[in-house]
């Protein structure tokens, strides 16, 4: 299904060579479409995928000797490189992303399924506005300063 995407989106690309612009020799080749363009698709392919149930002909055909029978049989579905499948549903994740940090509240309501976030601010003590001593050589002088930082967590 990859390789299908990939194919499906790329575009010709051509130039044209000639004295003052005539086009009396055109070269043209294939581009690959942007990541994004690609990615939307296989996304798209991966919310539409259809549940198969695993049978005994389905693990036969993919046994190691079967392979290279399939390679080369000409005749398949068109189907088969579009869509795609999947034998088991995945589990879900909700359950193991409790207290688990997230990076901004943009990405918390995904990350968190939906229960919310709990937002804690830090102290951070550190270095700042720096400056070389003037009666020593290489001698760095620093003041310490207090930043405040919030941090999300999901409830």
């Amino acid at each position: 299904v990859g390789i299908e995407a990939v194919s499906t989106l790329m575009m010709d690309k051509c130039k044209c060579h000639g004295v003052s612009g005539s086009c009396s020799m055109k070269t043209c080749w294939k581009k690959l479409s942007e990541f994004n363009a690609t990615a939307t698709l296989l996304r798209q392919k991966y919310n539409e995928a259809i549940r198969k149930a695993p049978n005994l002909r389905t693990i036969r055909r993919n046994a190691p000797m079967h392979r290279l029978k399939r390679l080369k049989q000409k005749r398949r579905k068109q189907s088969q490189y579009t869509t795609l499948y999947y034998l088991e549903t995945s589990p879900t994740y909700c359950s193991v992303t409790k207290d688990r940090q997230c990076l901004h509240p943009d990405n918390c309501a995904n990350l968190c399924c939906g229960r919310g976030y709990t937002t804690h601010v830090f102290k951070q003590v550190e270095k700042c506005r720096c400056r070389f001593n003037n009666g020593r050589c290489c001698q760095l002088i620093c003041d310490y300063c207090q930043r405040f930082e919030d941090k999300y967590f999901c409830k």
